[in-house]
């Protein structure tokens, strides 16, 4: 994926492909977290994701719409992901 980092099982990176999205249940991925807005992308990504075994949360902002909560929601999406399993955040 482009722009990845990865540390303690979080992985923030750009939008990923179709095809790297099917690669992550082998990865030992567990859980998305999408942050972009939804006219950002090109066709919903929250099916794709479920039909591939995963958690899909889907918290959007922007640097300028960010909050407080925003960022809570994030944190608690991350902390409840599924034990065992990492985190993608794009």
């Amino acid at each position: 994926m482009r722009n990845e980092v990865t540390l303690a099982g979080l992985t923030v990176a750009g939008q990923p492909t179709d095809e790297e999205l099917a690669a992550l249940p082998a990865q030992g991925y567990g859980t998305v977290i999408n942050v972009r807005m939804p006219e950002e992308q090109d066709q919903p990504e929250g099916p794709k994701v479920e039909a591939l075994g995963m958690r899909y949360v889907s918290i959007p902002y922007t640097v300028q719409t960010i909050t407080r909560a925003d960022v809570r929601k994030v944190r608690d999406a991350i902390e409840s992901a599924p034990p065992g399993t990492k985190t993608l955040t794009h």
